[in-house]
């Protein structure tokens, strides 16, 4: 159904109501009559509109094998049907594969049409059959990529159809049943590329083809993983002197180590490795800040950089604290305009159901100051709760 973009027959709800009252029949025929004349006459052809339209006109259409014969493509004008048994369902003597509905008409020129549809939204539309399945799939495809400027040229999508149905046939005729049909697949490039191609240039077409991101940002993201590193928790203890973790010994730097993990440094026995987002947390206070380092404008103001830190929740940390690593790792301040867009896992949702005490758990580990993982992580759901009920009333809580 088409509507269009007149509505000059419109009427007010109440006097709609009042037209569809059974006493009110000679002015809702009158009103019909109207509607019929201002919504459903296509009599634009020029210069006259029983006849042939203008090649310029957008219902136009040159009949194939010719260079100047043209016709409605929408059929007008149309035979009248005076009598109801002479109603039918036929193909279109110069498109065949498409079929038209012939219903009682006193008037070459009207389109087919409900009038208790017409009625209704007040507006043209356009009754069609669609009794085979091709005109089925032409009429989806044609209408469905469909120009969005409504310049009546045919639509891409159909006319890739269409070359590949008479394609098909001809491959048929001269090699028979050994012919392979074509695939719509390879086809559809075309289609894309007539669609969008008034609409951006080739470098945006690429843009979107190969699914680059829509937006561009200046500071850089950065995804810290908490749920993944407190499931693989290494409960071992250390033996014979030796650290708990592997990269222990370049996470706390020369400075902190004993005799022994620095003659394991110097011997080449154990691989540093970078510490994870869990543990760069739990063990910031190990490190230093780089010399002339002051404090931070965004954190509350303490007596020197490693304790703001120190009073800092993760969040926090990981936007506005950046590690260096190597044999003598240290902090500095990222700049105000580089600061990362921090986006921490698993992500929050505090809703008061059976997963609720999940999210208070891991909310205190992201955005409440700890010391040591297991604070919070080996605490009972009954206790987590409470604490962070607690938490959030209070003037620690960032929300």
């Amino acid at each position: 159904m088409n509507g269009s973009q007149e509505h000059t027959a419109s009427v007010s709800v109440e006097e709609m109501l009042w037209l569809l009252e059974e006493q009110n029949s000679e002015p809702r025929r009158k009103y019909y009559e109207r509607i019929v004349r201002t919504e459903h006459m296509h009599d634009f052809h020029y210069p006259d509109p029983c006849g042939p339209p203008n090649p310029s006109q957008s219902c136009a259409r040159l009949l194939k094998g010719t260079l100047n014969m043209w016709y409605c493509g929408n059929g007008y004008p149309k035979d009248l049907v005076l009598e109801v048994d002479r109603q039918s369902v036929a193909q279109d003597p110069l498109r065949p594969d498409l079929w038209r509905c012939q219903l009682c008409r006193n008037c070459r020129l009207m389109n087919t049409h409900i009038p208790p549809v017409s009625l209704g939204i007040q507006a043209n539309h356009d009754e069609q059959p669609v009794p085979t399945r091709h005109q089925a799939e032409m009429y989806c495809c044609k209408y469905c990529a469909k120009h969005t400027k409504q310049l009546g040229t045919r639509a891409a999508l159909f006319e890739v159809m269409d070359d590949m149905a008479r394609g098909d046939a001809a491959a048929k005729e001269k090699h028979g049943d050994s012919f392979e049909e074509r695939k719509l697949g390879p086809k559809l490039p075309r289609a894309f590329m007539a669609e969008v191609g008034e609409e951006m240039c080739q470098a945006e077409v690429a843009h979107h083809a190969n699914r680059c991101p829509q937006y561009f940002i200046s500071r850089p993201e950065k995804s810290i993983h908490f749920y993944k590193k407190a499931l693989a928790l290494n409960t071992a203890k250390a033996q014979d002197g030796e650290l708990d973790h592997p990269d222990e010994l370049d996470a706390r730097g020369d400075e902190a180590m004993g005799p022994a993990q620095a003659s394991q440094r110097t011997s080449g026995k154990r691989l540093a490795t970078k510490p994870s987002d869990l543990e760069l947390y739990e063990r910031r206070t190990w490190y230093k800040f780089q010399k002339g380092s002051g404090l931070s404008d965004s954190l509350p103001p303490q007596s020197s950089p490693e304790e703001q830190v120190r009073m800092a929740h993760a969040f926090d940390f990981f936007r506005l604290v950046q590690f260096h690593g190597g044999t003598r790792p240290y902090f500095t301040w990222h700049n105000w305009d580089a600061r990362p867009i921090v986006m921490m896992s698993p992500v929050i949702h505090l809703q008061e159901d059976g997963d609720f005490a999940f999210g208070a758990r891991w909310a205190l580990m992201q955005y409440h100051v700890w010391e040591d993982r297991r604070t919070f992580l080996d605490m009972p759901y009954d206790r987590i709760k409470a604490i962070f009920r607690s938490w959030v009333d209070g003037a620690m809580c960032p929300w």
